[in-house]
């Protein structure tokens, strides 16, 4: 219970560090100065300008690139994931995964949809059809479980994380099994509950209800709350934080089970 308390503090004191404090990427796995410099809407020559970056080549896994500009406005909205075009035309450098990752789309259904057989035989120039392809958001059968529909932006900077804009009150639902360790009011941010699932804690942060109790199990799919609205916005929306052994993960990696 006390690690669970200990845990919540350093989520809250996460989140509230993530607003009005100076925008940053952390580049992930996958990731290039040039695809992070597509994602984010900002030159190249910018980014390196601003991280001392003299090789645009060498820009390593974990690396905090800091995002000229300044910034007031929340990291949910500094860092969003694109809004999804009908029809992608593929450029130099491009893979059907990266594409996949961009837009939050499974690779799968994205190869179903457009008829291919092998991935890596995709030339420059290539028009991918994207509306129609699931992002698993809502289903608890999709390809990738997340706790409630809606759309998915980055939290970056001392938040890792994901805001997920909703309707007040549709359902929060658990992307794991586990024990629940924390469920009641933070002050900022509504209701909060924590899951806990081996070395694993799933925080989901703004309910404007909670379903279940400190000590109950949860499964995959299990209903633990309602959307709630942000106190400083009046924004329906979600924060969805995982930690593993007390260190921010990327929900996306976070087991499903």
């Amino acid at each position: 219970m006390l690690r669970g308390l200990v845990l919540l503090s350093i989520c809250l004191w996460a989140v509230g560090c993530a607003h009005g404090q100076d925008r940053y990427y952390v580049m992930q796995r996958g990731d290039t100065l040039y695809s992070a410099s597509r994602e984010l809407g900002i030159p190249v020559q910018t980014l390196m300008a601003a991280n001392d970056i003299t090789d645009a080549r060498r820009v390593p896994v974990g690396m905090r690139l800091r995002l000229p500009g300044g910034g007031g406005a929340s990291s949910a909205q500094q860092a969003s994931v694109p809004s999804m075009p009908v029809t992608y035309s593929m450029v130099k450098g491009d893979t059907l995964y990266s594409i996949a990752n961009r837009f939050d789309l499974d690779v799968g259904e994205l190869m179903r949809l457009n008829d291919i057989e092998d991935p890596r035989d995709l030339a420059t120039g290539t028009v991918l059809t994207l509306q129609g392809v699931s992002d698993g958001a809502a289903d608890p059968e999709g390809p990738m479980l997340w706790p409630t529909a809606g759309e998915r932006q980055r939290l970056t900077g001392k938040l890792r994380g994901v805001a997920i804009h909703g309707a007040r009150g549709q359902s929060v639902r658990s992307v794991s099994s586990g024990t629940v360790t924390w469920s009641g009011p933070s002050r900022g941010y509504g209701y909060v509950v924590l899951v806990r699932k081996d070395s694993y804690v799933y925080a989901y942060l703004n309910n404007e209800q909670v379903l279940v109790e400190v000590g109950d199990l949860v499964q995959v799919g299990s209903e633990i709350g309602k959307l709630g609205v942000t106190s400083h916005d009046n924004t329906p929306q979600l924060y969805f934080v995982v930690t593993k052994d007390s260190r921010f993960v990327d929900p996306v990696s976070a087991p499903r089970a």
